[in-house]
Formats: structure tokens, C-alpha cells, sequence
């Protein structure tokens, strides 16, 4: 658990979450190695594609080698938390609230500020996700802007309908 003053309500710096999995990955064993051996740092991803059922990745490793993955289950979790991409807003020098990166959220006044009741968010990442929790649990009220229909929030969700819910796009 971090120290309090590295915590804001429920957010807390990266650093402690890759402090965890830096721990994680070499206490972890499967099949006699350890979850760091069987991790391809330094790895980029060249092809992805789906061949009878199973996921076929090309990719070339630090030393341009080809290599081949075969997967029955595909995550892709490219998020570039750890350097902030702050985008170019048109006129932003008008606006007069803050305009933060999520990477500096936690220690903004934005959660604690009883003067600051909106809070709009864009992106449709778990960082968005984040913030957005955050904010509505603060009492802020909240406008999230996700970039295109069908995409965003809709991952952290079961697929499968629950209750009155056809799809997990109703659920969210």
C-alpha cells in the first residue's frame, strides 16, 4: 500500500503499481519458470492476425529477429502511460479551468476543489476510466468524451448481457 501522502482518495502513482509487478513477476512460477523469463521485453509487434482460431504474431525483437507467437487469447495493452500525451486543444490558452494529463491527476486539486464542480474527461482509456470514477465519487458531475462509438469503457465490461441487459453496452 503506498504511503498516504503519495494517495489521493483512491489514485495513487504509477510507481507503485509497477513496484507490485516488478515483485509479482519474480515470485510468479509457471512451468518451471518464472513470469519475468516468459515476458519478450524490448519486442515489437510487426502482423496480428487470426488463423484457424488461434492469434499468429509477428514480431521482431531488439536485434530485428523475426519471431513467431501463437496465442489462443490476444490482449493488447499499448497504453503510453508513462509519458503523457497531452494533445494540442485549439484555443486552449482561453479556457480558464486547469487542463491536466491523467498522469498529474492525483496530485491536482480537481477531486478536492469545492469551487471546481465539472469535470470533463477525453479519452476512453482505463487512465479515463479512473478519472472519471474518481470524480463522480468526489461529487463532481462528470462529461466523458470517447472518441468514436464502439469504442472505450465498453472492454471493462462483461460481454455477455446481465439482468434486464442485452449487451455491455447497456450495462455501462
Amino acid at each position: 500500500v503506498p504511503p498516504a501522502e503519495d494517495t489521493y482518495f483512491d489514485t495513487f502513482k504509477a510507481k507503485y503499481t509497477t513496484q507490485y509487478l516488478e515483485e509479482y513477476v519474480d515470485q510468479k512460477f509457471f512451468a518451471g519458470q518464472s513470469l519475468r523469463k516468459r515476458i519478450q521485453f524490448r519486442t515489437e509487434v510487426q502482423n496480428i492476425k487470426k488463423v484457424d482460431g488461434h492469434w499468429v504474431i509477428l514480431a521482431n525483437d531488439s536485434t530485428s529477429t523475426a519471431k513467431t507467437y501463437h496465442a489462443s487469447k490476444l490482449i493488447i495493452a499499448s497504453g503510453i502511460t508513462s509519458v503523457p500525451n497531452l494533445p494540442n486543444l485549439r484555443n486552449n490558452e482561453e479556457f480558464e479551468g486547469p487542463i491536466i494529463h491523467q498522469g498529474d491527476f492525483g496530485q491536482s486539486s480537481v477531486l478536492s476543489s469545492s469551487g471546481m464542480k465539472n469535470v470533463t474527461v477525453l479519452g476512453g482509456s482505463k487512465s479515463s476510466a479512473d478519472m472519471v470514477y474518481a470524480s463522480v465519487k468526489a461529487g463532481k458531475c462528470v462529461t466523458w468524451i470517447i472518441r468514436a462509438p464502439g469504442t472505450g469503457p465498453g472492454f471493462f465490461l462483461a460481454a455477455k448481457g446481465v439482468g434486464p441487459y442485452k449487451n455491455a453496452y447497456e450495462i455501462g
